[in-house]
């Protein structure tokens, strides 16, 4: 009497979703380093503040402008003057909840900062921040 032998079939394990996952996460850490590297990079010396608030996750129609001890603008690391920042507020104003954050250096004057804020207002922009450093020593 002859034994049946049963053939065994053998499982195949697909990698291709496997990769494609793997290259969308490697292609979204890469473009969330580079925004990072964009906010971080414009390095300013920021106020100390013991009442500071901690910092909120950034908000999908929020402008940051950077203002350095000279009264340099940049948006985005790109410097700009301030006629472009005034028409991204009235862009901004134009949106549901607009919220301007400003880092400016401690060493920058006034007199930058104050069109800024004036700008704002004309634009209908009620959300200003400022970024500080808290007494702990993280940004705020």
């Amino acid at each position: 009497m002859r034994i049946p032998t049963r053939r065994r079939t053998t499982l195949r394990f697909s990698m291709t979703p496997l990769i494609d996952v793997t290259f969308l996460l490697v292609t979204f850490f890469l473009a969330a380093s580079q925004l990072v590297k964009i906010d971080a990079g414009e390095r300013v010396d920021l106020p100390d503040a013991t009442l500071a608030a901690p910092a909120e996750a950034a908000a999908s129609n929020r402008v940051t402008v950077t203002i350095a001890a000279d009264g340099t603008l940049r948006v985005a690391g790109q410097v700009r003057d301030r006629s472009f920042v005034a028409a991204l507020f009235a862009e901004a104003g134009r949106k549901e909840n607009p919220e301007v954050r400003l880092r400016c250096d401690r060493a920058a004057p006034f007199s930058e900062v104050e069109p800024l804020l004036v700008a704002c207002a004309q634009a209908g922009v009620r959300d200003v921040k400022f970024a500080v450093l808290a007494t702990d020593g993280g940004e705020r």
